[in-house]
């Protein structure tokens, strides 16, 4: 079998530090409080968080595919138990905008997202 590995970090990388430039840019150009033009600054600001989130993840499975090869497979599908996740963080995960069925597990990327909006 032939595959190929992508290391997918540094580009994650490079946005984060575009939004982020892009939205120092935007502040610089546009002195005042204008709505679009908070609206375009808090957008960027909000991709760059995103990119350099994704980046850290790809980092951690980067590391963990090469380190911990033998077992990264099953701990990437590993769920944590509500029960878990509440007596951890002290919260409830959020719950979902649309209506979905009831569910025991949450995911560990949603437990992230939780730690760190709190």
């Amino acid at each position: 079998d032939i595959y190929t590995v992508c290391f997918i970090a540094p580009i994650f990388y490079r946005a984060a530090i575009k939004h982020c430039y892009k939205s120092q840019e935007i502040t610089r150009n546009h002195q005042g409080n204008q709505p679009h033009v908070l609206d375009e600054i808090y957008e960027e600001r909000a991709q760059s968080i995103i990119m350099a989130v994704a980046c850290l993840e790809a980092i951690a499975n980067e590391i963990g595919g090469i380190k911990h090869n033998e077992i990264w497979g099953t701990l990437e599908k590993l769920r944590i138990p509500v029960k878990v996740a509440t007596q951890s963080t002290g919260k409830l995960p959020p719950k979902p905008v649309k209506v979905a069925t009831p569910s025991e597990r949450s995911d560990a990327g949603g437990l992230l997202l939780l730690y760190l909006v709190n």
